[in-house]
């Protein structure tokens, strides 16, 4: 199965693997969304929500079982080899309300409990129908990297041809509008790889690729190979970051560069799957190391927010540390013998790392006139 993910996707309830006891469970309303896959051999199906324009968008992993409902948009029983990449479906799950929270492996699964089929948005067009056009639009590119879902669906009435936006889960960034016949399936101007396909007077005509190959960086007069190097990690490291924010908010946990080079970023649990996948989208993949932390970097940032709201606490100053996965105290020890235990109403301690020192606020301004040297030196 391709890379699965959605920021939604981990905070979603699943039923615990350890725990089947079927008086805590309980029936969840999932989300109405298009299935973009099918395991036959695991009986799951992937569904992400529906005609998003925009944000983040939920996701469901669901394992179809003997007791899970399945109904077709007429209301009637179907089996699980009926169902199909394309349709829209109401996905219902069960949760364990005796232990809700738990986060286990990315992307979580859920045991189904009812799978039901929604009638097309433009029913009755023929012979590609609106399933048939998204499972094609689905599966229009050739990167096994990529997670498809789709934005939107439309019909031109004009020209018989079906209009489905989809877009990479993992960039969310990648918007490509799919143009596909109902007559015939056939894919109207899709860019692909290099070429780009027309029609015109009922004639298909490809343009010729031509491979370019990487684009080298042109170097700014004064620019070595080393600050060259270091940007490239900075801009690689951006757009991972950037990445996990999105998709992985209740994963990520920071990211720095090491004094090797290497692009550490932090997760709060173990995911192979989004592990190899950033290696997979990133340019710079031999420099990407991955570490597991205990804290978010919302949790800092909130923890480091309380703390900063805190008057006559006796804290001098407050800086968060990524390395450490902490917040750092700065306060001297008398302060902290006498506000110790109001601050840790607001923080918990194993957030907190603590410098305990004399320090005192130091004013280095200066108003310096044109003319006037400077040492640099400290």
């Amino acid at each position: 199965m391709k890379f699965i993910l959605t920021a939604c996707l981990i905070a979603l309830f699943f039923i615990s693997g350890c725990n089947n006891n079927p008086k805590t469970l309980v029936e969840v309303q999932g989300i109405i969304g298009y299935i973009v896959e099918l395991d036959n051999a695991k009986n799951t199906i992937l569904v992400f929500e529906a005609q998003r324009e925009g944000g983040q968008v939920k996701g469901h992993l669901i394992t179809i079982e003997n007791q899970t409902l399945l109904k077709d948009a007429n209301n009637n029983k179907i089996q699980f080899s009926e169902l199909q990449i394309g349709q829209k479906v109401n996905a219902v799950y069960y949760m364990d309300k005796d232990n809700p929270f738990v986060l286990g492996s990315f992307p979580q699964p859920m045991k189904g409990s009812k799978v039901l089929v929604q009638p097309e948005d433009f029913p009755d067009i023929l012979p590609i129908d609106e399933t048939k056009a998204i499972a094609i639009a689905l599966q229009s590119d050739d990167d096994k990297g990529v997670q498809l879902f789709v934005r939107n669906v439309d019909f031109n009435n004009e020209d018989k041809t079906w209009m489905i936006l989809i877009d990479d889960i993992i960039t969310m960034e990648n918007k490509k509008l799919v143009k596909i016949d109902s007559k015939n399936g056939n894919i109207w101007g899709m860019k692909t790889r290099g070429a780009q396909i027309f029609h015109e007077d009922g004639k298909e005509y490809r343009t010729i690729p031509i491979d370019a190959g990487n684009v080298p960086r042109i170097a700014e007069p004064g620019l070595d190979q080393t600050a060259l190097e270091e940007t490239e990690l900075a801009d690689d490291r951006e757009k991972l970051t950037k990445s996990l924010k999105s998709i992985a908010p209740d994963l990520y946990a920071g990211s720095y560069t090491d004094e090797m080079g290497n692009n550490i970023f932090l997760l709060t649990d173990k995911s192979p799957v989004l592990e190899a996948k950033l290696k997979t989208i990133s340019q710079r993949a031999e420099k990407v190391k991955i570490q597991y932390a205990k804290h978010t970097e919302k949790q800092l940032n909130d923890a480091h927010n309380k703390l900063n709201s805190l008057t006559n606490a006796g804290i001098i100053g407050i800086s968060t540390d990524t390395k450490l996965n902490k917040v750092t105290i700065f306060i001297s020890e008398s302060a902290l013998s006498r506000n110790k235990d109001n601050i840790l109403k607001y923080v918990n301690e194993d957030m907190i790392n603590w410098q305990i020192g004399d320090y005192k606020m130091v004013d280095q301004s200066a108003i310096l006139y044109p003319g006037e040297q400077v040492d640099s030196t400290y």
